[in-house]
């Protein structure tokens, strides 16, 4: 029988204290500098709880005191901060035809060279070589940052990020998940945590808002070779874990084309994505015989977006449409949740002003009476959100479990708190 300490048993004891660590410890990373008076106000620990995992925290390194801070009543107290420089995590993104792997701090800022790399498609035939590249990258990594203490991995949809599984093409109703995260860390010794990569993008969204302080729900459209939705409230994911997203390939236009990837008529993705306006390029340019989009050898999106800041009328009219699509699609979403802020990043965000503007109208004029549309804005195309995200969730994982990931094993032997210094205060 497990050994009871205060009534309670030892290993509830533990887990209540890594959880008012975890507690203290995310508040500053939001809050860098605060005070052990500030930290016991948000937290409702007591005084003498609180200097227990302060101390504790501080002998592993983990924060560390910043010099005198003002207070409350012109009183001087010590600040406190996380120590940044001591850990760094790994963010890597998978898609369809990039792997790209980067360091970054505990800020989740990038602090090493971007490696990126081709992929073949997502199949079963070419897995075993892309997770050989993928740890092949990771160690390297290692080798070069040995404080790297976790990677992230983002992974398209559909995915599904409680056990690292993805469905790989073709999609089929008897095709079976692909044990990503199983096989990996086979092959890799970080712990390793799976996120779907529109959720990234949206904790990313999230940390780069001025008020993210707030537990403002940010909506995230990442509109790439694929367009794939995110949704966090507080920079947290609110998607189930357990759940396989397919988000962005929700039915918007009953006469368009068949999506080859959902099979499904007029999708979002099938309609807003990078491949879907080289599709429809093809298929519009013999009724514009005047448009430059006829004279070149290798039609892609990139050249629609040149031709449309040419003011060719094809491709001004493709992003419109693209624009429009995204618009019927937040309009969509938006009769599901409630963001206050909705967010577009990814290679479609070229189209600049053109498509926003569309998908701004076409969603007002989609909307419910009762509903409002919050502000929308486009990510600037040169920004990764996606491994910034990935590298703020590898850190919220990590600073859940501090006792597990970040402590020396010695410093997880301490003395359990007695049941009066664990409790919360209560109201007086």
């Amino acid at each position: 029988m497990q050994e009871k300490i205060n009534g309670k048993s030892g290993q509830n004891q533990i887990n209540m204290q890594d959880s008012n660590r975890a507690e203290v410890l995310r508040f500053l990373a939001l809050h860098p500098g605060c005070s052990r008076a500030e930290l016991g106000e948000v937290t409702g620990l007591t005084q003498a709880s609180m200097t227990k995992i302060v101390r504790s925290l501080t002998k592993s390194g983990l924060i560390y005191e910043t010099g005198f801070t003002a207070g409350k009543k012109g009183r001087r107290c010590v600040g406190l901060s996380l120590n940044y420089n001591r850990y760094k995590v790994l963010s890597v993104r998978l898609s369809e035809r990039w792997l790209e792997i980067q360091p970054h701090d505990f800020h989740g800022q990038p602090c090493g060279h971007l490696l990126s790399v081709p992929v073949e498609s997502l199949r079963e035939e070419n897995m075993e070589s892309i997770m050989r590249t993928i740890a092949d990258g990771v160690s390297t990594f290692q080798k070069e940052f040995p404080e790297l203490c976790a990677a992230a991995i983002a992974l398209p949809e559909p995915c599904r990020r409680a056990d690292g599984t993805m469905l790989l093409r073709p999609y089929q109703p008897s095709s079976a998940l692909f044990p990503l995260q199983r096989k990996l860390e086979e092959m890799i010794s970080l712990p390793l945590f799976f996120i779907h990569d529109a959720e990234a993008g949206a904790i990313a969204c999230w940390h780069h808002s001025p008020d993210k302080n707030t537990g403002n729900v940010i909506l995230h459209i990442f509109a790439d070779e694929s367009v794939e939705i995110g949704l966090t409230r507080g920079g947290l994911c609110l998607s189930d874990a357990r759940m396989i997203s397919m988000t962005g390939h929700l039915p918007i236009d009953p006469h368009g084309n068949i999506c080859p990837k959902c099979g499904r008529t007029g999708c979002l993705d099938s309609n807003a994505s990078l491949s879907a306006i080289e599709e429809h390029a093809r298929q519009e340019r013999s009724a514009f015989p005047e448009s430059a989009l006829n004279k070149v050898s290798v039609l892609s999106a990139r050249t629609v977006f040149e031709s449309a800041r040419q003011w060719d009328p094809l491709a001004m009219k493709l992003i419109r449409d693209c624009g429009h699509s995204l618009g019927l699609g937040i309009a969509s979403l938006l009769a599901l949740c409630t963001p206050d802020r909705i967010f577009i990043s990814g290679g479609m965000t070229h189209g600049g002003m053109l498509l926003l503007e569309d998908a701004k109208k076409t969603a007002k004029e989609h909307l419910a009476s009762y509903q409002t549309l919050p502000p929308i804005e486009l990510v600037p195309a040169q920004e990764n959100r996606i491994l910034s995200g990935a590298a703020h969730f590898a850190i919220q994982q990590l600073l859940n479990a501090p006792s597990r990931y970040l402590f020396p094993s010695e410093d997880t032997q301490d003395a359990p708190e007695s049941e009066s210094e664990n409790e919360h205060k209560t109201d007086t």
